[in-house]
C-alpha cells in the first residue's frame, strides 16, 4: 500500500491498482500485466510502482514504464527509495541495488560489496545512511560514498554487513519487509525468524573519520625530516 493527499492505492501480486477513498470506495482502479511487489510515492506525488522486470510511473491515470533498458532481467523489483524526483534506488530480487540517475541504471551488485544480490527493503535513516536488507545479511553504507560507486567513481559500496554470525536472519520476508521510524531513528525488518529492530542512532560506524597527522618517520632506522613530502 502507499498513501496520497486523495486516499490509498493498494495492490496485490496479481497486477491490480486500486486507488481507495478514506471510506474504503474505489476511486481508480488500473490492471498491469505483470506482477507488483511495491507501490512508492515520489516526492512530486506521482506513484511508482515496481515489478517484474519493469519500474512503472503513474500520471493522469496511465501507468507509464520506466524509458531506456533498465537491465533488470527479469529481476523482481522489491523496492524503491527516491534521491529526488527522478532519482532513485532500486533494490531488486536478484539483480543487486541499482541507481537510476533520470536515463540510465547503474547496478551495485556482490561484485561491489554487497553480500547478495537478492533484496527485499532498502531503507534511510536521518543521517542519510542507506541499509540494505539481503538474504544473506543487512548491509549499511555512507549514501554519499555509495553514489560515487553508482556513478563509477568508486569499485566498491564500502558495506558493513550484519550476517548469521551477527544474529541477522534472511531477510526474504515481506512486502515491504521493513520501515524506518523516523520519530526514534530506529529501523525494524522483516526476517524469516521474525522482525528485527536496529537503533541507526546508536550505529558504531557512523563516526566521522578525521585525516591521520605524521608525527615520525624513520628510514632505515634514522630519523627523517619532516615536511609537505618525505623523502
Amino acid at each position: 500500500m502507499a498513501e496520497d493527499a486523495q486516499g490509498i492505492w493498494a495492490s496485490s501480486e496479481n497486477g491490480v491498482l486500486l486507488h481507495l477513498n478514506d471510506r474504503g470506495e474505489v476511486r481508480d482502479e488500473i490492471r498491469l500485466s505483470a506482477k507488483v511487489y511495491c507501490l512508492r510515492l515520489a516526492p512530486d506525488g506521482d506513484l511508482w510502482v515496481g515489478s517484474r522486470g519493469a519500474i512503472y510511473r503513474l500520471r493522469q491515470g496511465r501507468a507509464e514504464p520506466l524509458p531506456g533498458d533498465l537491465d533488470l532481467r527479469q529481476a523482481d523489483v522489491r523496492d524503491l527509495l527516491f534521491e529526488g524526483p527522478d532519482r532513485l534506488w532500486i533494490g531488486t530480487y536478484g539483480r543487486g541495488l541499482g541507481y537510476w540517475n533520470g536515463s540510465q541504471v547503474r547496478w551495485i551488485t556482490t561484485a561491489e560489496g554487497l553480500p547478495d544480490n537478492s533484496i527485499s527493503r532498502v531503507l534511510v535513516d536521518r543521517e542519510r545512511w542507506i541499509w540494505t536488507l539481503t538474504n544473506s545479511g543487512l548491509a549499511v553504507a555512507d549514501r554519499s560514498h555509495l553514489l560515487t560507486t553508482a556513478r563509477g567513481e568508486a569499485n566498491h559500496g564500502d558495506f558493513v554487513v550484519f550476517g548469521a554470525e551477527d544474529g541477522m536472519p534472511e531477510g526474504n520476508f515481506g512486502s515491504p519487509a521493513g520501515f524506518a521510524d523516523p520519530a526514534t531513528d530506529r529501523l525494524w525488518f522483516g526476517t524469516i525468524d521474525g522482525p528485527v529492530r536496529i537503533d541507526a542512532a546508536g550505529f558504531p560506524f557512523r563516526q566521522r573519520v578525521f585525516p591521520a597527522a605524521v608525527r615520525t618517520a624513520l628510514g632505515d632506522g634514522e630519523p627523517l625530516a619532516l615536511g609537505d613530502s618525505i623523502v
